[in-house]
């Protein structure tokens, strides 16, 4: 399991606790998204309003693509098979790095960027 997942309707980032849980859901489901925002990192800007951190959440180049289309990003893949007539089924966590990885303690970020092919299986 992740240490950390995005509860999307709350915009909540939780920490993994014992028996697989986050907040009070035990082994959500949960959807992922990959994306390469490190070339577009920028010191300040706007960015993904994430609650529950105690880190930065990294801002957006919005010359690239904005915070709402990142925020409709991760609003869209909480919702599985959105591209299916007839077979949508609300998913509400989500695991995105720049919401789940702690991005200002370097060695949890390179042991859970190194956790991201089990991280992809697991969703």
């Amino acid at each position: 399991w992740p240490l950390r997942l995005l509860h999307v309707p709350s915009m909540t980032s939780y920490e993994w606790t014992e028996g697989n849980k986050y907040g009070n859901v035990k082994e959500p489901p949960y959807n992922t998204v990959s994306y390469t925002w490190g070339c577009w990192k920028l010191d300040r800007g706007p960015s993904l309003p994430v609650k529950g951190v105690g880190w930065t959440v990294p801002a957006v180049d919005e010359n690239h693509f904005s915070v709402t289309d990142l925020q409709n990003l991760v609003k869209r893949i909480s919702i599985e098979g959105a591209g299916e007539e007839g077979n949508k089924s609300v998913v509400e966590h989500v695991w995105i790095d720049m919401a789940c990885i702690d991005q200002e303690n370097n060695s949890l970020k390179m042991k859970e960027t190194g956790r991201q092919a089990v991280i992809f299986e697991g969703a």
